[in-house]
């Protein structure tokens, strides 16, 4: 009963966003009318009804095409943004695992801040663009109190996780 739920809002639809078909076809039966008054000869009411099937067939198909539209259009705008998400998830990548093979040399004040900056960065991007519990999920890698370079370690391998996630569906 599910797939009848929302019966309603396609008949709404029909009605409301394909009225100008719907008006035409109610011109085109009214003109059928009054040639029939003036040639005074009666018209099939089989044809007025092949007449109505055909132009209900019009509106349906209108209505599921600019909807088919409307769901293509966001469908393409959310595999942009997956896109470019992966992309920035990449470069985030790329720069913290450069920051852990720093730290793992060594760790000084400099690297820290740096590391800060990153971690700043990446989670507000990461607030931005994706759920909010992923920045927070991402920022508790640094709380963890394991060292610089474990905390990065761990946020890459999230990042990574992160990107592997908002690959394109396969059809």
């Amino acid at each position: 009963m599910e797939e009848l739920a929302n019966i309603k809002d396609f008949v709404l639809v029909v009605l409301f966003d394909q009225w100008l078909t719907l008006v035409g076809g109610c011109a085109l039966m009214t003109v059928i009318g009054v040639v029939e008054r003036v040639v005074r000869k009666d018209i099939s009411w089989k044809w007025y009804a092949r007449l109505l099937v055909v132009l209900l067939f019009c509106s349906v198909y209108l209505a599921w095409r600019a909807e088919h539209v409307r769901l293509n259009a966001i469908v393409g705008t959310q595999v942009v943004q997956r896109r470019e998400i992966r992309a920035r998830l990449g470069e985030f990548i790329e720069e913290g695992a450069k920051l852990r093979d720093r730290a793992s040399q060594g760790e000084n004040k400099k690297l820290s801040e740096e590391c800060d900056d990153w971690q700043k960065r990446v989670s507000d991007y990461l607030s931005k663009n994706m759920e909010p519990a992923t920045a927070s999920s991402f920022k508790a890698w640094h709380i963890r109190g394991d060292g610089l370079e474990m905390a990065i370690r761990y946020q890459v391998a999230y990042l990574m996780e992160l990107k592997k996630a908002n690959e394109d569906p396969k059809p």
